[in-house]
């Protein structure tokens, strides 16, 4: 039994391990700082855009959860591109180049180093939720703090968000590890996330177009919308606006489309010959 609990308890450590390493590498990386360059500037531009067409103040609390909402989708799609080319780098490239072999050879387990690199691609994210955070105090700072239900949402919207990357993030893996050629695998993932963003655009323009007609619109259809990410977002913001709760439906597809493509990367790391 002690054994056993220390093999896990290395595994952990050595998961901490490589998930710190792949940030370090990240970290000194110019494309991150190029995505936050590009994320920061399409932000600014919707706030702008956004506040430069205020003008009546009892509408605050209705243009700051627009405004959040917009802010999260396209971080969400600059966040995706950029895991996306992450992940292919990690696994597809790696397995090309002979590298990942290399590494499986090494003390740490195939788990802690699947999972290690999982875990670092979310760092991506993870900045996109701190930038888009430092925005919405500049809205607070403007506008004026939004009533509670309005925080709350925010804060769930936060949360699905790193759910929905997280999920793109196994499906990018997966595909990776599938294809084993960046040629092959790139092209698909990109296509997959284009196509989910415009899915995701009609649902966010459809509901803004039932809004501004004062007709709640909510007919979600689980089963389309369970491979695509960005649309179960669209949809749970669309949850929000029509009925003020969030639809739990939604997050359990997607929770439960996360675990079985992050299962699904695993077992197609695990049949990696050496």
């Amino acid at each position: 039994m002690n054994k056993v609990r220390v093999i896990k308890k290395d595994t952990f450590i050595d998961t901490l391990i490589v998930a710190k390493e792949c940030i370090r590498r990240y970290t000194f990386n110019y494309a991150i700082l190029l995505f936050l360059i590009v994320n920061t500037i399409f932000l600014s531009v919707i706030i702008y855009d956004h506040l430069y067409h205020i003008t009546i103040p009892s509408i605050a609390h209705v243009t700051f959860f627009d405004i959040v909402v917009t802010m999260l989708m396209i971080s969400m799609v600059i966040s995706a591109f950029m895991v996306i080319a992450v992940a292919v780098n990690e696994f597809g490239n790696e397995i090309e180049k002979g590298t990942l072999h290399i590494l499986l050879t090494a003390p740490p387990s195939r788990e802690a180093i699947f999972f290690g690199k999982t875990l670092g691609l979310m760092f991506i994210p993870l900045l996109s939720v701190i930038v888009n955070i430092m925005y919405v105090v500049i809205l607070i700072t403007i506008l004026g703090f939004p009533p509670i239900f309005i925080t709350i949402q925010y804060i769930i919207l936060l949360i699905l968000f790193l759910v929905c990357t997280f999920s793109v993030c196994n499906v990018s893996v997966f595909v990776s590890l599938l294809g084993k050629k960046v040629i092959l695998s790139l092209p698909i993932l990109i296509i997959y996330l284009i196509f989910t963003f415009i899915g995701a655009s009609v649902v966010l323009s459809t509901a803004s177009a039932a809004i501004e007609a004062e007709v709640a619109s909510y007919h979600p259809d689980y089963m389309s919308i369970w491979p695509f990410p960005l649309i179960t977002f669209a949809e749970t913001s669309n949850s929000l606006q029509a009925m003020g709760i969030v639809d739990t439906n939604l997050i359990i597809t997607e929770i439960t489309f996360s675990i079985l493509t992050l299962l699904g990367g695993y077992l197609l790391f695990r049949r990696i010959e050496l």
